[in-house]
């Protein structure tokens, strides 16, 4: 699977850290996708995925991710942001 978005914003509160990929819209059912991690309690290095994709959804531990300028490439697919042709 592969999907766009215009913008990506990261957050860090504490040991929590979550890396947003949207288009900034500002409403309700804008498409997303969503990347959480916590380091206070050990997890087994566990992250958590959302997106507005229900298959997209689930508690896992992510084997490997490519981040490039541009995109950002995982084992559940890619993703693109910044600039879209």
């Amino acid at each position: 699977m592969e999907l766009e978005f215009k913008t990506v914003s990261v957050t860090i509160s504490g040991d929590y850290y979550q890396v947003l990929f949207h288009d900034d819209l500002d409403t309700e059912d804008e498409p997303y996708f969503m990347i959480q991690r916590q380091f206070e309690f050990p997890e087994g290095e566990v992250c958590h995925f959302e997106s507005h994709h229900e298959k997209l959804i689930e508690h896992c531990k992510a084997q490997s991710a490519f981040l490039k300028k541009t995109n950002c490439t995982f084992p559940m697919g890619k993703i693109r942001y910044g600039t879209l042709k």
